[in-house]
């Protein structure tokens, strides 16, 4: 399994988004959106969003995520990722080729890692599919994979707003279905110093309302992926002169 891979600083949030094709009233702006349910919808199953991030910058990672209570892109559908530094659709700095979106039920995900981190201006990003489709929150930037991964212990669960409401007279209980969402839990347990200090800056950066994406495991990211957002802030303590401990807990934006 490859070590957990934690981005923070989204690219996307100050980039220029310009669309092949858009719904009115789900236009590509609300791939800017924290709330995943914001959507951008295609009119046909072949689209592209063209992205300026207004100057050259690192990015490690790029994805966007889905809904999981609506259409989620099926399993024939693939994407493209270009990035240049003179202009969108070209590829002068790095090209994905065509891959499978890899998005899978109940998870909504769609994750790519270029090889090394790469540094441009422009990103290009196509899907095609069998007809027209949406995805949410859109995600571009730098990463950061701590040296110790995380340890045993670690745990996971899917978590709902709806509560089951019983009526007085016949007992019988009802419930106003919604959309699920992935809590997790990570204890580090043996941080080195460099490491302490990029987690600090993390934590300072995204406090408790700034969005996160998490990739528990980048070889293998379908249901590992999620964005979202810390919990709370938690205490980083140092057991000893090398080591520092610390647990997160995250849970999936919707």
């Amino acid at each position: 399994m490859a070590k957990v891979l934690f981005s923070w600083r989204n690219l996307i949030d100050q980039a220029a988004l310009i669309p092949s094709s858009e719904v009115p009233g789900l236009g590509v702006n609300n791939l800017k959106v924290p709330q995943i349910a914001k959507v951008w919808r295609s009119v046909e199953g072949a689209a592209h969003v063209d992205i300026d991030f207004g100057e050259a910058d690192e990015i490690g990672v790029v994805a966007f995520a889905q809904p999981n209570d609506g259409p989620l892109l099926p399993r024939q559908a693939t994407v493209r990722h270009q990035f240049s530094l003179t202009a969108t659709g070209l590829s002068d700095v790095h090209d994905g080729g065509l891959i499978p979106a890899g998005v899978v039920q109940r998870y909504g995900y769609h994750f790519y890692q270029p090889p090394t981190p790469i540094t441009a201006r422009y990103w290009r990003m196509s899907i095609r599919a069998p007809a027209w489709f949406q995805i949410g929150r859109l995600w571009a930037g730098p990463v950061w994979r701590p040296r110790k991964n995380y340890g045993f212990g670690w745990t996971r669960r899917w978590v709902s707003g709806t509560k089951p409401v019983a009526s007085e007279r016949s007992l019988i209980q009802y419930a106003d279905e919604g959309a699920r969402a992935r809590e997790i839990t990570l204890p580090f347990g043996a941080l080195g110093g460099a490491d302490a200090d990029i987690a600090d800056d993390m934590l300072f950066d995204v406090g408790t309302n700034g969005q996160l994406l998490i990739c528990l495991d980048p070889d293998s990211p379908e249901r590992k992926t999620m964005i979202g957002t810390l919990v709370e802030a938690p205490l980083t303590t140092q057991r000893h002169l090398p080591a520092h401990q610390v647990t997160y807990t995250a849970i999936e934006s919707r």
